[in-house]
């Protein structure tokens, strides 16, 4: 994993924290306003060290849904942003790895962050859908926008992500042919993936 200052802090401090007022000002925490504090989002505040009323929205993909994050949680080894969606009939959950956020050099970081995440879908069917998210960090308007999606497969296990500039490489483990999707998966496979502001180049 690559963490890079300022995408996330687990110091959480009072003078680490700026809010973004309903107004849009950013101010610090010690001087907003005390009837803001209930509209923060608990996962920006931890996550990125911004208490802001913008949530962490990811869009579900072939839902035409998005899917807001509202908790942090462990599960088994990874430690995960979840939520919640519906899209019609369909109700499942999305886990984002936060521990496996990477930076992608896109954009000036003064203004705008680019970063990648591996999330998972879980759904009413038996499959876990596994994929590569792109996400852009608006620095001053507090808020973040999921840009796009690339699928790495049914229950993998993302083992590492590096940043190559424009260019993401992701090691995996996938079910090798004939192996029962219930046992962990053994066969290794690296990703190369190129990335680009408008999204993930096919």
């Amino acid at each position: 994993m690559i963490a890079i200052a300022g995408i996330i802090k687990f110091n959480f401090t009072d003078d680490d924290i700026y809010v973004s007022n309903k107004d849009g000002e950013v101010v610090k925490y010690d001087a907003s306003e005390p009837d803001e504090m209930v509209y923060a989002s608990e996962v920006m505040l931890k996550l990125f060290s911004m208490k802001t009323a913008n949530d962490f929205m990811v869009n579900v993909p072939e839902t035409g849904s998005t899917c807001k994050l509202v908790d942090l949680a462990d599960m088994g080894s990874q430690k995960v942003a979840k939520g919640s969606y519906t899209a019609g009939e369909e109700r499942g959950m999305v886990m984002l790895d936060y521990m496996n956020i990477t930076t992608v050099n896109l954009a000036d970081p003064m203004s705008q962050i680019y970063f990648v995440a591996p999330f998972a879908v879980s759904n009413q069917g038996s499959g876990v859908f596994y994929y590569m998210g792109l996400f852009a960090q608006d620095v001053e308007k507090m808020s973040i926008k999921h840009v796009d999606s690339f699928f790495m497969g049914d229950r993998v296990v993302v083992e590492n992500i590096r940043s190559l500039g424009r260019e993401v490489q992701v090691e995996i483990k996938v079910h090798s042919d004939g192996q029962a999707m219930a046992a962990a998966p053994a066969d290794r496979q690296e990703l190369e993936i190129k990335v680009g502001q408008e999204g993930f180049i096919r």
